[in-house]
């Protein structure tokens, strides 16, 4: 894909994976709007996107608000005038368990998760399909987690949000896929395994004090993760869709140049 003049939204882009993922649109030449509901740190990204040369807006939108994904889409159209990438990033984590006394608060925390994670996911989707359509042409990609790999990993303990969130959000991605390729929008997924974030900081911390943390013998970085998609985005129109790869390292996220997800080798 050549990425000069394209135009991308990143959701969650001010810190942790979509802030990796925006920067790396930004070097390849794309256009970024960036939507997160922390204002001051997504500014900060947006400025750092503009010493790059390239034209940042960062709008303030929780993703699981249709209204406010509609008004912020709406903003990036008159911003831009097209929008040719949609990376859906956003998420959050908590902890959920069928053993917590309080019915009423693992059920809020349940719905934040859904909310956000797998709501968030298709409302920014439906709100971007309509202009890719008219354009002919479009990207999607999904952020999902390593924990949909079942063949892979154990189902993770007190993250039953969470991960019911995420396998919702794989099921998407195929449905989208195939819904979506025949109008040249491509879509597929990432998913990656321990990346350094704030987020996942924040979660072994807590994991700490329930005395289930994992050993985890090292972590990716959000450039790494950035460079994973950019690497799917080249696969280009004739690539594969529905795809969603498991990233464990920054060798994982070079060799997506060389696979199309299922291990299908294409040329190089």
């Amino acid at each position: 894909m050549n990425f000069k003049g394209k135009v991308a939204i990143v959701t969650g882009s001010a810190l942790g994976i979509g802030r990796g993922i925006a920067i790396a649109l930004a070097e390849q030449g794309a256009d970024i709007a960036g939507f997160d509901i922390l204002t001051k740190e997504n500014e900060e990204l947006a400025n750092e996107i503009k010493a790059l040369g390239r034209n940042a807006l960062a709008i303030k939108c929780d993703v699981s608000d249709k209204d406010q994904v509609r008004s912020s889409v709406n903003q990036v159209l008159k911003e831009f005038g097209r929008i040719d990438i949609l990376v859906n990033n956003a998420g959050v984590f908590n902890f959920t368990y069928a053993f917590n006394s309080d019915y009423d608060e693992t059920i809020e925390l349940f719905d934040k998760c859904y909310a956000v994670n797998a709501r968030g996911t298709y409302l920014c989707s439906l709100a971007v399909v309509p202009t890719m359509i008219k354009q002919g042409s479009g990207a999607i990609i999904n952020v999902i987690t390593n924990h949909v790999k079942r063949d892979k990993y154990r189902p993770g303990v007190l993250e039953q949000g969470y991960d019911a969130s995420k396998w919702a959000q794989l099921s998407l991605t195929d449905t989208m896929a195939i819904e979506l390729k025949p109008h040249g929008i491509l879509v597929n997924a990432i998913c990656p395994a321990a990346t350094d974030t704030p987020m996942l900081r924040s979660y072994l911390n807590v994991a700490d004090n329930y005395g289930c943390r994992s050993t985890l013998p090292s972590m990716m970085s959000i450039e790494d993760v950035g460079m994973a998609v950019i690497n799917i985005l080249n696969w280009g129109k004739d690539g594969s869709v529905g795809q969603a790869p498991l990233i464990t390292s920054r060798e994982d996220c070079e060799n997506l140049k060389f696979y199309q997800g299922d291990g299908k080798t294409i040329a190089t």
